[in-house]
C-alpha cells in the first residue's frame, strides 16, 4: 500500500514538473514571436510619429506637438533597448518566457498611450488633413498588431482599444458630423479588432 502511494506522489510529481516546462517553453515561444517584430515596429512607429509631426509644409508644430514627439522618441528607444537586449541575453533561457511578455506588454502599452494621447490632445487642433492622417495611421496600427500581437490577447486587445477607444469617443462628442461619423466608425472598428 506505501509503495503505491509513493509511486503516486512520483507520477504525480513527474506529470506537474512536465506540464510546468511545456508552460514555460509555450510562455518562451509567445514572447519570441513578440519581439521577432519588435525592431519594424519601433522603426514603423518612430517614422509615423516623425511624419506626423515634421512632415507637413503647411502645418506649424507648436511646443506641445514637440514635447510629444519627443516622449514618443524616448518610449521607442527604452523599446529598441529591451528588443536589443531580448534578442542578445533573455531570449536564451526557457524561464524568461513570462518576463519577456510582460516587459514587451508594458512597452506596447506605453507606445499606445502616447498615439492615444496625441489623439486626445491635438484633436481638436489639427487641421483636416492631419486628423484624417493621424487617424488612418491609429487605426492601421491597431488593424496591423492584432495578428503580430495575437500571441498574447491581452496585448492585442488592450493595444488595439487604447488606440482606438479615446480617440473614437472625441469624435463622438466633437461638434462637426464628419466628426461624429468617424467616431462611430472607430467604435465598430474597436468591437471588430476585439472580436478578431
Amino acid at each position: 500500500m506505501s509503495v503505491l502511494i509513493v509511486v503516486r506522489f512520483f507520477v504525480r510529481y513527474s506529470h506537474i514538473k512536465a506540464q510546468r516546462n511545456i508552460q514555460k517553453a509555450s510562455q518562451l515561444d509567445a514572447a519570441n514571436l513578440l519581439y521577432d517584430n519588435g525592431m519594424s515596429a519601433v522603426f514603423i512607429s518612430s517614422v509615423a510619429s516623425s511624419i506626423m509631426i515634421f512632415g507637413f509644409d503647411d502645418a506649424v508644430v507648436n511646443t506641445n506637438q514637440l514635447i510629444w514627439w519627443f516622449f514618443i522618441s524616448v518610449i521607442l528607444l527604452l523599446r529598441l533597448c529591451d528588443v536589443a537586449e531580448w534578442k542578445m541575453r533573455s531570449s536564451k533561457s526557457i524561464s524568461s518566457g513570462l518576463l519577456g511578455i510582460q516587459r514587451y506588454t508594458i512597452g506596447c502599452i506605453a507606445t499606445a498611450v502616447a498615439w492615444s494621447s496625441y489623439m486626445v490632445i491635438f484633436f481638436n487642433q489639427l487641421n483636416d488633413i492631419k486628423l484624417f492622417f493621424s487617424i488612418i495611421i491609429v487605426s492601421a496600427f491597431a488593424g496591423g498588431t492584432a495578428f503580430l500581437l495575437s500571441a498574447n490577447r491581452i496585448t492585442a486587445i488592450s493595444y488595439s482599444l487604447i488606440l482606438l477607444l479615446p480617440m473614437s469617443l472625441m469624435g463622438l462628442f466633437a461638434q462637426q458630423e464628419f466628426k461624429q461619423l468617424l467616431g462611430l466608425l472607430g467604435v465598430g472598428f474597436s468591437c471588430v479588432m476585439v472580436v478578431s
